[in-house]
């Protein structure tokens, strides 16, 4: 069996995928094959399932990628900062080693009681289940390697992702499908992936909202209201008098433009209310500039001018990054489907610092039980 995954990844240069995302209302199951090189994507499968407890592993399975609910997880970005003692001297390996362990104490109390408290968990309940390094600064020099550098700063953007140390002995099973098991909060990973535009995001699930802050060199949970799915749906049962079945395939066929231009314009004008309460709802929470996407369908329609240019597609991103998808079956490139594609692209694409990864794994390999 590993000669055949070694084959499969080779002669085909692509990675078989599991890619699971857990939300508050369902789950979602996603087997892929990707190839980074080519920029093509092959769905062979994409599902709802209830027990993420019963996964089964897939035939010539190279990566898993868990992205769990803001309740099950904790990831937080943020830019940290040491002195160096000697700034006139060149970082050596030994010094850069030893730059690299500071900061990673430094994120670790920084941000280890916040992902305790957000998961409802004492300090010694959570566990750090993966750090990356996304970026290096030595002085205000963005650098790929830092040796032989001087400088009286040196800087890290770290990402690190919480969990609850009950997760363990799941986590543990996952790893011994795969050397390649990342581990992150969905929420969080999607808001950095509009870092350079906006001071918060606002993901749209089916009965909440969630809101990240990416202020002052952050990306970072920040709270969650009740607004979402739900409500534009009780929008169209009590404006019709609907039971909820019958507002549900209503609503899937506006979503899907399957409906009559007359029907189109009464529901569009609902929905432009609800977007107006919703507008109201997050001008009292936030200050600055947002944007927001959705994790379920929706269809053209005219957006008002001021929420048109917040509104943010993974749709559209996928497609801006070039990439090419196939499906084995009859699949429908949903935004459920391409916000969890955007998650593993995003993740994968970012700019790798391999220079530094011996040394990080060396400091963190005792603090994450699951390496």
């Amino acid at each position: 069996m590993a000669l055949q995954k070694i084959i499969f990844e080779k002669v085909l240069k692509k990675d078989r995928f599991l890619l699971v995302e857990t939300e508050k209302e369902k789950n979602y199951l996603l087997l892929a094959d990707i190839n980074f090189g080519e920029k093509e994507i092959k769905i062979l499968d994409f599902k709802k399932f209830e027990d993420i407890q019963k996964l089964k592993k897939p035939f010539f399975l190279s990566r898993v990628f868990l992205a769990l609910d803001s309740e099950k997880a904790t990831t937080v970005e943020g830019i940290l900062v040491v002195k160096r003692a000697q700034p006139q001297t060149a970082i050596s390996e030994s010094e850069l080693d030893d730059l690299v362990y500071r900061l990673l104490w430094e994120f670790l109390n920084r941000y280890r009681r916040y992902a305790a408290q957000k998961l409802s968990l004492s300090d010694l309940e959570v566990m750090l289940v993966g750090i990356d390094i996304e970026k290096i600064w030595v002085e205000t020099h963005a650098v790929v390697n830092p040796i032989g550098m001087k400088g009286k700063d040196f800087s890290l953007k770290l990402r690190g992702t919480f969990c609850p140390r009950s997760f363990a002995p799941f986590l543990l099973n996952l790893k011994k499908w795969t050397s390649s098991l990342v581990v992150v909060e969905s929420g969080a990973l999607l808001a950095a992936l509009l870092d350079q535009k906006f001071f918060w995001v606002i993901h749209v699930l089916e009965k909440e909202s969630l809101i990240f802050s990416l202020k002052n060199k952050e990306t970072i949970y920040f709270k969650k209201l009740f607004w979402g799915r739900q409500n534009l749906l009780s929008a169209l049962k009590n404006f019709f008098s609907l039971d909820e079945k019958t507002a549900e395939i209503i609503f899937s066929r506006y979503q899907k433009n399957q409906i009559s231009p007359h029907l189109k314009r009464v529901i569009d004008d609902l929905m432009r209310h609800e977007f107006k309460n919703f507008k109201e709802k997050f001008l009292k929470e936030l200050k600055g500039h947002w944007a927001f996407d959705f994790r379920f369908d929706w269809p053209e329609f005219f957006w008002p001018p001021d929420l048109k240019e917040k509104f943010f597609s993974f749709q559209q991103w996928l497609k801006d990054q070039g990439f090419k998808l196939s499906f084995n079956q009859d699949e429908v490139f949903s935004e459920d489907l391409s916000g969890l594609l955007a998650l593993v692209v995003f993740y994968y694409l970012s700019p790798s610092l391999k220079i530094l990864e011996p040394f990080l794994r060396r400091r963190i390999k005792w603090l994450i039980p699951t390496l």
